[in-house]
């Protein structure tokens, strides 16, 4: 449900639409401001703390974050490992939740921005990781970033 709200923006006091973008596991909004500028807050599963992206940690998420938790509530935080890995010389960084779902081993990947990347399943005849057709951005890119982590993660956790 969309929402107008009025938000403190660089001393300003602006009219704010704020719009709930679908997503599985992490809250996330679009907030589009009267002077014209817009952009995605997301919230830290970690933290719980609120995140303007490619910005990161700002005030106006901060403040962004504080009116969404009076609207929708408190928001579940979970403790992620992160690992670091330069693979031919790419440095690649991500955070992960393993966890037990259905009878199945999961786990959640999230960007080193800490906005959610994807869902893989733990393979129940090889023991491999897997990345189901779940939510995920389909592009080249995340996709090879996506195949470099299931690498490390077959073979940091057995």
């Amino acid at each position: 449900m969309e929402h107008l709200i009025y938000l403190m923006n660089e001393n300003e006091l602006q009219l704010t639409r704020v719009i709930p973008i679908q997503h599985p596991v992490q809250p996330m909004y679009k907030a589009i401001f009267q002077d014209g500028y817009e952009n995605l807050f997301y919230c830290d599963v970690e933290s719980g703390e609120w995140v303007e992206e490619d910005l990161g940690k700002t005030a106006l998420a901060a403040i962004l974050g504080e009116k969404m938790l009076h609207l929708y509530g408190n928001h579940c935080t979970q403790p992620l490992s992160w690992c670091r890995v330069s693979i031919a010389g790419m440095p690649v960084q991500f955070g992960f939740y393993i966890f037990s779902q259905g009878g199945r081993t999961c786990c959640h990947v999230y960007n080193d921005n800490r906005k959610f990347l994807c869902s893989l399943i733990k393979a129940r005849k090889n023991g491999r990781w897997l990345l189901p057709e779940d939510y995920y951005e389909n592009t080249r890119q995340v996709i090879n970033k996506v195949q470099v982590i299931i690498g490390v993660l077959n073979e940091l956790i057995e």
